[in-house]
């Protein structure tokens, strides 16, 4: 026997001897012949569940079993690196990033921090100098706190003017002499002394309101270097706005400011004449030298809010967010964290600590006057800026972010102002809106934008992607995907030219210029609660980008309405709101709200003039907002909202103005010839 004689090499060994026999007593018992073991491996090939093996077995041809097996070496070698990939890529740890627009029927309001651009008022910038002060009043107790200046990581202030250029170089010293010298000054105050220099509550903020209501009590206050005394509204997150307000006219303003900048105050240094008004959560630290924006007197600046809320992975993912409020309680925010790990690296360096940074109890502050403290700081700032630092202080796990629209219109208007402040003159009006501003701060939507980071990959799918590369690359089965490209050609859109009239404003119009409201062609228009002001003497163009979301109706827990379909009488959810408001209305008071904008049939109107009607509405309101409504005004199941990115230029020019092309048009037009409107005029695109 072939087999036989294969296997049973000449051996006098017992063992080999004792081999052979079992080898041919298993083939005599099994199938009686040598071939057994060739056929039975033969079958096992021709079934393997792997193809590429099963034609191996199968193919008589000696070149078709040669080419099944470099196919096979083939896809082994694929299925290796595709899986030495993706186990690489899985211990990376990746993330994707779901988005959500998310319907609440109450949002909390944000902490928004005033700051007066001038950081000490000028009749005590004789007490720098000298030993004679003028005597002000005692700041109330409680304001000032501890000294938590939250400035940049960069010193803009403090190292344009005191460096160690300014101290070596004495060309730059003479050209920087009076800064300087207020700088070195002002950080040798104590934080009492800077406190009563500063703007007070009582100066910055003439007027505040929310929701119609007085809020002057609930500011907190902080002092800040560059800007001096700062003060906070809802600092400690007491106050939120309901779906249920925001249909209501007289609520819906949101926090509204009159703001007095004491412009005969500033002092020779400050450059700038405003406010620096900082919106932010309510639970982190204000920052305004890197977050805010600049407001100017002499106009109404309506910032419109729309919130977006981020929610990040701890470690091992990338980010290694963190929970400050959690993990560091001596530490609000990221901010904060990094300053207070810079200040332990200028300690650990030159053995004291930056005045303008987190003042970290028992640490020695530099003195700014000593070139040797100056210039040191300086080179710690410029080795962390270059070589980085090792400061565990990561991104927040959750942060919230206020998306802000800020619209501007002349205030006060002339009318307004000598209908309210009798025996005054043009100049009073002058000189008042070269030093006082209104702010209105409210939501434009209570719906939330959330972005969410959740694991590419769970613990549990390396199975089922490990399987998924056996099967392709062993099974060697294939796909095939197609992708299109839609193009989009931009047109030009809607363009406007607009006349205000301003010679026919009422003496109770306050500001001048036109509202704007881009909405769905379906909804009714809400000027007061959105659009954005237009101010005369200025194109204003508007890009638009359109975000259509759908919701289910019940049993899902939006439980949206068609509104056209199922209340043809009511063609949005504010006129729903308003409609299921009077019926409130009508059935306490007998009477119903003119100013909601809709009526009832049938029912008499109540009289603005008559104080019983207006106590009872006014209760009714209170009531409302307190305990909310059993109004089944759900959410459309259907809206279209705008984005809107505006910008703003001068219009018209002087040439194009006096140009013969204008003069033609305006004589077609039949407007009047030589009478020059560029404050009365607006041109319009979106």
């Amino acid at each position: 026997m072939k087999l036989i004689n294969i296997l049973c090499k000449k051996n006098t060994s017992t063992k080999e001897s004792l081999f052979k026999k079992n080898i041919s007593n298993f083939l005599k018992n099994n199938s009686g012949s040598e071939k057994y073991v060739y056929f039975n491996l033969e079958e096992r090939l021709q079934n393997s569940s792997i193809y590429a093996v099963s034609r191996i077995g199968g193919s008589k041809n000696l070149g078709v079993k040669l080419l099944w097996i470099l196919i096979l070496m083939g896809a082994l070698a694929g299925c290796c690196f595709q899986t030495y990939r993706f186990v690489t890529l899985y211990f990376k740890y990746p993330i994707m990033v779901n988005y959500r627009l998310e319907s609440q029927g109450n949002a909390e309001f944000p902490a928004v921090t005033l700051c007066n651009m001038n950081r000490m008022k000028s009749e005590f910038e004789i007490c720098l100098y000298s030993d004679i002060c003028v005597p002000n009043k005692t700041a109330s107790s409680g304001q000032g706190g501890g000294l938590t200046s939250t400035g940049p990581l960069v010193l803009r202030k403090r190292r344009n003017y005191l460096s160690c250029k300014t101290h070596f170089n004495s060309y730059l010293h003479k050209q920087l002499g009076s800064a300087e010298k207020f700088l070195e000054k002002y950080s040798e105050l104590s934080s009492g002394d800077r406190w009563r220099y500063g703007h007070q509550f009582d100066d910055l903020v003439e007027k505040c309101s929310f929701r119609g209501k007085s809020c002057e009590s609930f500011f907190s206050s902080f002092p800040n270097f560059q800007y001096g005394n700062c003060f906070t509204f809802n600092r400690f997150d007491k106050f939120s706005v309901t779906s249920q307000a925001m249909t209501l006219v007289e609520n819906s303003k949101g926090l509204e400011l009159v703001l007095n900048a004491e412009v005969n105050q500033y002092i020779s240094i400050s450059h700038k004449v405003g406010f620096r008004i900082v919106v932010h959560d309510a639970s982190e630290e204000s920052n305004p030298e890197e977050n805010g924006m600049n407001v100017i007197p002499g106009y109404q600046t309506n910032i419109l809010l729309r919130r977006t809320l981020t929610k990040r992975l701890p470690a091992p993912y990338k980010d290694h967010c963190m929970f400050y409020s959690n993990n560091k309680p001596f530490v609000g925010s990221q901010t904060l964290c990094m300053q207070a790990c810079i200040q332990e690296y200028n300690y650990a360096k030159c053995g004291c600590i930056e005045s303008s940074f987190i003042t970290l109890s028992g640490r020695r502050q530099c003195n700014i006057k000593n070139s040797t403290d100056v210039c040191c700081l300086n080179k710690v700032l410029y080795h962390l800026s270059v070589h980085g630092t090792n400061c565990e202080c990561p991104l927040p796990c959750v942060s919230t972010y206020y998306n802000q629209i800020s619209t501007r219109s002349i205030w006060p208007s002339k009318p307004s102002f000598f209908k309210e402040n009798s025996n005054t003159t043009k100049q009073d009006w002058k000189n008042y809106r070269a030093s006082h501003a209104k702010v209105n701060v409210l939501f434009s939507t209570l719906d939330r934008s959330v972005y969410e980071q959740n694991p590419l990959f769970h613990e549990s799918e390396i199975f089922s992607h490990l399987g998924g590369e056996f099967g392709l690359w062993l099974g060697l089965s294939l796909s095939l995907t197609a992708a299109e490209t839609v193009l989009h050609e931009n047109t030009k859109g809607l363009e406007l030219v607009l006349n205000a009239e301003i010679n026919q404003y009422a003496p109770i119009s306050q500001t001048v210029g036109f509202r704007i409201v881009i909405h769905d062609a379906f909804e009714k228009p809400d000027p007061e609660r959105k659009g954005m002001n237009i101010i005369p003497g200025y194109e204003k163009n508007v890009l638009l980008r359109q975000t259509l979301t759908k919701r289910l109706p019940a049993p899902f827990k939006d439980h949206c309405v068609l509104y056209s379909k199922n209340k043809p009488f009511v063609g949005s959810q504010i006129l729903c709101m308003q409609e299921c408001i009077q019926e409130y209305n009508y059935a306490i008071c007998g009477c119903t709200e003119s100013s909601l904008g809709s009526s009832l049939s049938g029912r008499k109107q109540c009289n603005i003039g008559n104080l019983t009607d207006v106590c009872c509405l006014d209760r009714v309101l209170d009531n409302l907002a307190i305990h909310g409504t059993s109004c089944e005004c759900p959410l459309p199941c259907e809206s279209t909202y705008y984005n809107e990115i505006s910008t703003r230029s001068m219009w018209p020019s002087k040439a194009f103005f006096f140009s013969k092309e204008n003069q033609m048009q305006r004589r077609r037009t039949g407007k009047v010839i030589g009478r020059p409107m560029p404050k009365s005029t607006y041109s319009f695109q979106h």
